[in-house]
């Protein structure tokens, strides 16, 4: 498949993109480019899947630009799950104009490679973007990088990534914040957490801060580990199974990452879809 698609929201609504690769004997390949321009003041809620049977190799290569006018909003959920021989790619760009907000929360949960980029421009004053971003892989390599462009005063930004890592599974976060001259008042934060559940897991954490103005407000924030062994206790002297434990926990973990987004029906399919991931993750760590 070749083609895209470009979509103007004039009032408030909620799109739903659906991208699914069908079981095949041979290999297969998806380009497409996504422009989405949301109005002034307009609310969006953007929902965004990805999903594969198992095939003979694919390929997916997806591009999107979303252009926020002033005063707009647009919350964006993305949920990857492809085959376990799939290749995925995604670049997404977002631009924002004054007193705009941009909230995203993305899931990878499967995929050989899975690679997500995002640049995010704060282009006017006002705007705020918050990304999230959970993972729950027991194989393959789910990779994200993310650019925060704070090219304008007084803007905000907050990033959040929680990864929980089984098997040979290997999670990859680098998170650059650039705070452009004269963007004085910008207020930047980012936070990376990994859960390991076998020794042959690996977390690989890369933030980085740019910062050409004065009067900001920006740090980082990295810990990868295991489970927490007392916690693990507890649970278990209460009379609850080392597995239920576990998933107790982790659960715990990724649901800071998912809080705050979407419906409550929504957020609940997404738990189940990270509990599936979680099951297979903890499976492939023993």
């Amino acid at each position: 498949m070749r083609g895209g698609a470009a979509i103007r929201i004039c009032r408030d609504a909620s799109v739903v993109l659906d991208f699914s690769n069908p079981a095949s004997k041979v290999s297969a390949v998806n380009h497409c480019r996504i422009l989405i321009v949301v109005g002034r003041g307009v609310a969006l809620r953007l929902i965004e899947i990805h999903t594969g049977a198992e095939a003979h190799g694919s390929l997916r290569n997806l591009g999107m630009e979303l252009l926020l006018d002033p005063q707009s909003r647009l919350e964006h959920l993305r949920l990857q799950k492809d085959s376990a021989d799939a290749v995925h790619v995604t670049s997404i760009g977002a631009t924002l104009d004054r007193d705009s907000q941009y909230r995203a929360c993305y899931a990878a949960l499967g995929g050989n490679v899975a690679r997500l980029d995002i640049n995010i421009r704060l282009a006017a004053p006002n705007t705020e973007a918050v990304l999230h971003s959970v993972a729950a892989v027991g194989a393959g390599i789910a990779d994200i990088s993310s650019v925060m462009d704070h090219a304008s005063p007084h803007s905000c930004s907050r990033q959040l990534f929680k990864n929980v890592v089984g098997g040979r599974g290997r999670v990859v976060n680098q998170g650059r914040v650039i705070v452009r001259e004269g963007a004085v008042k910008s207020d930047s934060h980012q936070l990376f957490r990994a859960l390991l559940l076998s020794p042959r897991a690996e977390a690989d954490a890369k933030p980085e801060l740019e910062i050409f103005a004065d009067d900001v407000q920006c740090g980082h924030g990295t810990a990868i580990g295991a489970l927490d062994e007392d916690a693990l206790f507890y649970l278990r002297s209460r009379g609850i199974p080392e597995d239920e434990a576990k998933m107790l926990l982790i659960r715990a973990f990724l649901a800071e990452g998912i809080e705050g987004f979407g419906y409550e029906q929504t957020r609940n399919s997404l738990m189940s879809e990270l509990e599936g991931a979680l099951m297979s993750a903890v499976n492939t760590s023993r």
